[in-house]
């Protein structure tokens, strides 16, 4: 429900694909379950809201083998760096061209990175400053979380995706900090997950032009795997919103296959390299209208890529 970014706000958008994968799923689940989650998004996205996130990612080098020792000794700092950090962040969505997102990932980002888009074009700052226009939601060769109008349809797509791995099913009424609410619980299995990222790669490996992957896609199919991931969902009984998101899950990064990608160039290097995340995700202030305008400081010139804060790597 927050990003389709392939960055840190990419592993939001995770948790969003698990809160709308009742969309295509009643098969395999409740079907009051899923509705009543549908519904839930459908009413928040068609009003304003703003959202607080905080997580934690979590990555595993312990099987990794081949590494000379000197870059086993600098994996292993990198990992006990990143699992330090906590990811924090706040959406403000006035509608689908009008929101604004800063987040902040210490010691991996060395500073916040902040989103504004107004009118569907859209700006970005590491320093909260000094402002650039953002050109294709391009900054460093990722993708920043943008354009949210197209989101929950896009998000329903890849619901179906998922159809006959995705069990939802509603828990009961509990009170959540003083509000009722129901209890909706969304779990995608590891296959269905691995089944979403195929037909992805594979509709970028049958395109054209510079966004075509080719045979690699195949190869990171091979590379990437999921874990089973699941999302929990308080809906307030009075409002039919949305008041609290927690989602948890990983995936694992088999390095072997990276010697396919590069020639045989690095095949030596062998096992596993795994990636976990839980997210919670907080709701309010529906119907507000915040304060979200152009920048005043605006700068030519493409975002400069965000410095990394791990020491190991800088």
């Amino acid at each position: 429900m927050i990003s389709k970014g392939r960055s840190v706000g990419g592993v939001a958008a995770v948790a969003g694909v698990l809160v709308l994968a009742g969309c295509g799923s009643s098969q395999s689940s409740p079907a009051v379950a899923a509705k009543l989650l549908s519904n839930a998004n459908t009413t928040a996205f068609a009003t304003s809201f703003k959202a607080q996130f905080q997580g934690t990612l979590h990555l595993t080098t312990s099987g990794v083998t081949g590494l000379p020792a000197a870059s086993a000794a600098q994996l292993q700092q990198v990992q006990s760096e990143f699992n330090s950090a906590t990811v924090r962040g706040t959406i403000e969505y006035q509608g689908p061209k009008t929101f604004e997102v800063t987040y902040s990932f210490p010691p991996v980002l060395s500073q916040p990175l902040e989103i504004i888009e107004v009118a569907g074009a859209e700006y970005a700052s590491i320093d909260g400053t000094q402002w650039h226009v953002v050109s294709s939601a391009a900054v460093g060769g990722g993708q920043l979380p943008s354009q949210f109008e197209n989101l929950p349809s896009q998000l329903k797509t890849v619901g179906l995706s998922a159809k006959g791995a995705t069990t939802i099913s509603n828990l009961g009424s509990t009170t959540l900090n003083g509000v009722a609410v129901d209890h909706v619980r969304a779990v995608v299995s590891a296959t269905g997950l691995d089944r979403i990222l195929s037909g992805a790669l594979s509709t970028l490996g049958s395109g054209s032009g510079s966004s075509s992957l080719g045979s690699e896609a195949t190869i990171l199919a091979q590379l990437i795997h999921f874990d089973s991931a699941q999302a929990d969902t308080y809906i307030s009984t009075r409002t039919n919103l949305p008041e609290q998101e927690s989602a948890s899950g990983g995936m694992s990064f088999n390095l072997a296959a990276l010697s396919l990608l590069s020639g045989g160039q690095g095949a030596h290097i062998a096992g596993t390299v795994a990636f976990g995340f839980g997210f919670t995700v907080s709701y309010g202030d529906y119907g507000s209208r915040f304060s979200i305008a152009r920048p005043g400081d605006v700068v030519a010139g493409p975002l400069p890529t965000p410095k990394l804060g791990i020491s190991a790597l800088s």
